[in-house]
């Protein structure tokens, strides 16, 4: 059976989807513009969601960002009491690129989300939507090798910082360079050991959106590319399991249809054997 195949299971999957932890405004320029903070509960209502992170990206790189904690924290304090049973977490999707970017507004959230957006040292912006024909230069230039090294890299080192609570879609470049033809999965597979020590007590997203957009927008072959690579993020999971502090679910929501699709984190999960591994994050008790 192809594992992207989007036929439904007979196993329930409301417990599974309770939650979604990544889940974009429209105050994230990549977010569609409806994506205003009401909208968005609203349909994390409808979806029977109980819990979910508010996620706005923070490049580093526009002043208006300094006004972001304080936006999402007003719109929210007006809002909550119309969603009592939503439970909503606000954390900036903070970039990190041989530093953590924004260090200044870290404190201003519920907890700091991070993700290895991109590698400017080889020009390297981490997107399903960057040119193939400009990656294909890059690569050339550089290596794979060296870009695999250095993603890698960083990626511990982003899950070393201390005020790193939860890496977003740790994986992503080894699962984007594959589906667009470069061979990756071998170095993450023999790799991804050198995580093992950093995410002890750290939320590791599993984020279905890495395949489902793919294979939504790239041509025929992508289905069956990304295949492989649900199979070998699988394996890889099921090896870090054991180390990692908790999992996250994510939609990865940049429209307000995302909301709450986390059937690929569903079929990840089945294949990676972990169902029994996951539970509420703890980012969501309220005791700690």
């Amino acid at each position: 059976m192809n594992p992207l195949s989007e036929e439904k299971t007979e196993r329930p999957i409301s417990k599974l989807v309770a939650e979604d932890c990544h889940i974009h405004t429209c105050l994230s320029s990549c977010a569609d513009k409806n994506m205003r903070l009401e909208s968005v509960l609203m349909k994390a209502h409808e979806c029977q969601l109980e819990r979910i992170v508010i996620l706005d990206h923070l490049w580093g790189r526009e002043p208006a960002e300094s006004e972001l904690p304080n936006k999402l924290r007003e719109s929210k304090k007006d809002l909550e009491g119309n969603f009592p049973s939503l439970e909503v977490k606000l954390s900036g999707e903070f970039n990190y690129d041989e530093r953590l970017v924004r260090e200044d507004l870290c404190d201003q959230f519920d907890f700091v989300t991070a993700g290895v957006h991109s590698l400017d040292r080889f020009g390297i912006f981490i997107s399903n939507s960057m040119p193939v024909n400009i990656l294909s230069i890059i690569v050339n230039k550089y290596g794979l090798k060296q870009i695999l090294d250095f993603f890698l890299e960083q990626s511990v080192a982003m899950f070393s910082d201390n005020r790193v609570l939860v890496g977003a879609h740790p994986l992503n470049l080894y699962l984007y360079l594959e589906g667009v033809g470069y061979k990756s999965l071998d170095h993450m597979t023999k790799n991804a050991s050198a995580l093992h020590a950093v995410v002890k007590d750290k939320g590791f997203e599993i984020n279905g959106s890495m395949f489902k957009r793919v294979a939504d927008n790239l041509q025929s072959p992508a289905p069956r590319t990304f295949g492989k690579c649900m199979e070998a993020y699988a394996r890889v999971l099921e090896n870090l399991a054991p180390h990692v502090g908790f999992f996250t679910l994510a939609s990865d929501a940049h429209s307000i249809s995302e909301i709450g699709q986390l059937s690929y984190c569903d079929k990840i999960i089945e294949m990676a054997g972990i169902r029994g591994k996951i539970s509420n994050a703890p980012i969501f008790d309220s005791a700690k």
